[in-house]
C-alpha cells in the first residue's frame, strides 16, 4: 500500500540512499521497522494520503480518529535526526524515541524502550507530558491507517448532487464515483429516515466490495453513522458487526471493538 501523496512538499527530502539509514540506525543504536525504510525508498518523507489511525480517546467529544499528516524521511540533520532537537525544545521526558510526525504539541513516536529492534508506536502530548501506547509495531499502524478527508464549508459553485445522482453514483463501476456517492448521501440524509435506510442498506453491500477504497469507505461510514449515534437500527448494527468481524481487513477489526464499545458505553 502506498500511503503517500503523490506531490513533493516540504517534508520530503532527496531520495533514500543505503547510507541513509546506515546513519540513522547508528545514530539511535536501534533497527528501524523494514517497512518504514521501504516507504521511504518510495518517497522519503511527505505528506500522506492514508492520513488517519481510528482511535477513540475521549467519548464524550467528537475524536473517534487522529490524522497523521505527514512522516519524516531520513537525511543527515533533518527528518527524524531532529528527534533529539525535538525532544529537547517540547521538553518531551521519554527516552529512547524516534520522532516520526508532530507540530510541537503533539507527535508520533517509534518507542525503543522495551526492545532495540521492535519498536512499538506512541503518540504523545507534549503539554502534558502524556504517552499513549497506540499499537505494538509499524507494521500494524500500516495496516490501520486510512484515508480521512474532512469536511469543507460549501462555497457558491460547490458540487451538490442530488439523491437521483447520489443514486447512481453508488451503482457507479468507477471507484471515484461510488466514494463520491457514499458521501453524498452523508450530506443528503439529514433528517430523512427513508434516505437514512437507503445509506444503510448501500453499507451492507458496499463494505464487501473487492475494491479495498470502496470496502474501506463504506466501512468508515457506517462506523461513523453508529458511533456517532446517526444509525440505531439493531438489524443494521448486528449486520456489520458480523461484516467486521469476518473480514481480513485489521481497520475493520478496529471499528468493530469501537462499536461495541459504543454500545456497552450506552446501554
Amino acid at each position: 500500500m502506498n500511503i503517500w501523496k503523490s506531490e513533493v512538499d516540504d517534508y520530503t527530502l532527496d531520495d533514500l540512499v543505503q547510507d541513509d539509514t546506515i546513519l540513522a540506525e547508528k545514530h539511535f543504536n536501534v533497527k528501524l521497522p523494514q517497512s518504514y525504510i521501504d516507504l521511504l525508498k518510495i518517497k522519503n518523507g511527505g505528506t500522506l494520503q492514508y492520513n488517519a489511525l481510528p482511535l477513540k480517546q475521549n467519548h464524550d467529544e467528537d475524536d473517534n480518529y487522529l490524522i497523521i499528516e505527514y512522516l519524516f524521511g531520513i537525511k543527515q540533520g533533518e527528518g527524524i535526526l531532529q528527534t533529539k532537537y525535538f525532544v529537547e525544545e517540547w521538553k518531551i521526558d521519554r527516552e529512547n524515541i524516534i520522532i516520526l510526525s508532530g507540530d510541537g504539541h503533539e507527535w508520533l513516536a517509534l518507542d525503543y524502550n522495551e526492545s532495540s529492534s521492535k519498536p512499538s508506536v506512541i503518540y504523545i502530548f507534549s503539554e502534558e507530558n502524556k504517552f499513549i501506547r497506540l499499537f505494538d509495531s509499524f507494521d500494524e499502524m500500516l495496516d490501520n491507517l486510512y484515508i480521512y478527508e474532512e469536511e469543507q464549508e460549501e462555497e457558491d459553485g460547490a458540487i451538490v448532487f442530488t439523491l437521483e445522482e447520489a443514486r447512481k453514483l453508488v451503482k457507479s463501476s468507477d471507484t471515484t464515483d461510488v466514494l463520491n456517492g457514499i458521501n453524498a448521501y452523508e450530506k443528503l440524509y439529514g433528517e430523512d429516515g427513508k434516505v437514512l435506510n437507503e445509506q444503510l442498506q448501500n453499507l451492507l453491500v458496499l463494505t464487501k466490495s473487492e475494491n479495498e477504497d470502496i470496502s474501506n469507505e463504506a466501512g468508515r461510514s457506517a462506523w461513523y453513522l453508529i458511533t456517532y449515534g446517526l444509525a440505531d437500527d439493531e438489524q443494521f448494527i448486528n449486520k456489520i458487526v458480523k461484516i467486521y468481524e469476518e473480514s481480513t481487513n485489521p481497520v475493520f477489526k478496529l471499528f468493530r471493538e469501537q462499536i461495541l464499545e459504543y454500545i456497552e458505553n450506552n446501554k
